[in-house]
C-alpha cells in the first residue's frame, strides 16, 4: 500500500486574505491576499474582461477573447497577483485598514 500524505489549508483569522498550506507538517506556502486593486481600475478590468469574452462568444475575435477571463476575476475579487509582485496598489485606502 502507498503512504498517506496530509495536506491542510490553514486562514490566518487574525489576518483576514492570508492563507496557509502544510504538507505532512511543513508549511509549504503563505499567500497574502491583500485587495490592491482600487475601485476604478476594478470597475474598468470588469467592463474589458465583459467585452472581450462577449467579443469571443460572439466570434468577432478569436479565442484569444477568453483571455478576458483575468481581468475579470481580478477586478471582482479586487486582488492583482502582478500588482501584490510588485508591491503596487490602485487602492486609496491603507490596506491594513478596512475601508470606512
Amino acid at each position: 500500500m502507498g503512504r498517506t500524505v496530509s495536506v491542510r489549508s490553514r486562514t490566518d483569522r487574525s489576518r483576514p486574505g492570508r492563507h496557509s498550506w502544510a504538507f505532512d507538517g511543513f508549511e509549504i506556502g503563505v499567500l497574502d491576499m491583500k485587495k490592491n486593486v482600487g475601485s476604478l481600475d476594478s470597475v474598468m478590468r470588469v467592463a474589458t474582461g465583459l467585452v472581450l469574452i462577449v467579443a469571443t462568444m460572439f466570434g468577432l475575435i478569436g479565442l484569444w477573447g477568453w483571455l478576458g477571463l483575468i481581468p475579470l476575476v481580478t477586478g471582482l475579487f479586487r486582488v492583482c497577483p502582478s500588482y501584490m509582485l510588485s508591491g503596487f496598489s490602485t487602492r486609496t485606502d491603507k490596506p491594513d485598514q478596512p475601508p470606512p
